[in-house]
């Protein structure tokens, strides 16, 4: 009897002091499949993003014209095609003969495809982007100043033809044609 009592006592101890079992922890299959699902739609999200690059298109045309006007100059430097948009960068000089002038003051600019006059999207003729946009900014007396500005393509074939009228009332427009092919 004795070592009855012995073997129960030892085997007490051994369950009281014994060894922690550790807790078992259940996965919910709910937040499994929820976080499963956020995992996918990060890697679809990548995907897409990476698709999207490679599809970019994108390619710089060099352009070296002048037009000349009584008011300014206009020295073309590029037009960018990306995506469905064309970036038409310019500098202009202003020779207006009586102080800073804003570039939308004294002439306009028509960028067409097709006879079709493209819109401009990126804003620069917007008044609330006055403070950021190239069209606003005042330009010195016999200074010159950098344009970008962005237009929607209606395709990537036809070539792009940039006309500025000065707003003198006295010249006609003048402008030149972007084969983007």
């Amino acid at each position: 009897m004795k070592k009855l009592l012995f073997v129960l006592l030892i085997l007490f101890m051994l369950t009281a002091c014994g060894g922690k079992e550790e807790p078992v922890v259940q996965v919910d299959k709910k937040e499994t499949v929820v976080k499963e699902q956020e995992k996918k739609a990060k890697e679809d999200v990548k995907k897409v993003e990476e698709e999207k690059k490679a599809k970019e298109t994108k390619h710089i045309i060099k352009v070296d014209e002048k037009l000349l006007f009584g008011e300014l100059t206009v020295n073309f430097k590029q037009v960018e095609i990306k995506d469905d948009k064309a970036i038409v960068t310019f500098s202009w000089i202003n020779q207006a003969g009586d102080g800073e002038k804003f570039f939308f003051a004294l002439a306009g600019i028509d960028v067409m495809q097709n006879d079709l006059i493209l819109e401009e999207v990126s804003g620069a003729y917007d008044i609330k982007n006055k403070n950021s946009s190239d069209v606003f900014f005042p330009n010195a007396e016999g200074g010159e100043k950098e344009v970008m500005l962005e237009y929607e393509l209606k395709d990537k074939e036809t070539s792009l033809e940039i006309g500025f009228t000065p707003y003198n009332g006295i010249e006609d427009t003048q402008g030149i044609n972007v084969d983007i092919n």
